[in-house]
Formats: C-alpha cells, structure tokens, sequence
C-alpha cells in the first residue's frame, strides 16, 4: 500500500492488525523494490493513485481495484475509474 513519501511501514488502517496482510510502503521503497501487484481499495481515486505512481516512478506489473464485488485489473478489465484522456 502506498504510504506518505519517507513513511515507515504500517498498517494500512489504525487498529487492524497486521496479520491481515496489508503493509504500507514509502515511494522510496516502492521506487527500490518494485512491487509485482497494486491493490488500490480507494477504487474512486484509482486514476488519481496510478498517475501519481507515473508521477514518482513507481511501477508495478499489475495494478487491481475492486469493481461491482470482483477484483479487476485496472488496465485490462472495463471499469468507470479510468484515467482521463490526454
């Protein structure tokens, strides 16, 4: 999960434990070790995230969202949150 820029690792919500599997991860640590899978759970920001992960050069070989109760590949599965043209 993509954390604040310099952020340590976390849970990605106050509260819930971490043997729920998600981790938060700084830029840099992303930008280093380039994550095979983004899950993006904010899917009404999906656009925002993945052009600020294109902004900061963080790459990732698939980026999923969840859409209508199915987890979608966000540059292969039809979906309302696509980037806006260019």
């Amino acid at each position: 999960m993509l954390g604040e820029a310099g952020a340590g690792r976390g849970p990605l919500c106050p509260g819930e434990p971490r043997s729920q599997g998600n981790d938060r991860r700084s830029r840099d640590e992303l930008k280093a070790n380039p994550p095979d899978a983004v899950i993006i759970t904010t899917q009404w920001r999906a656009a925002d995230i993945v052009m600020e992960m294109r902004r900061e050069g963080i790459a990732a070989k698939q980026i999923l969202l969840e859409h209508q109760g199915r987890l979608i590949d966000f540059w292969h599965d039809p979906h309302p949150y696509a980037l806006p043209p260019m």
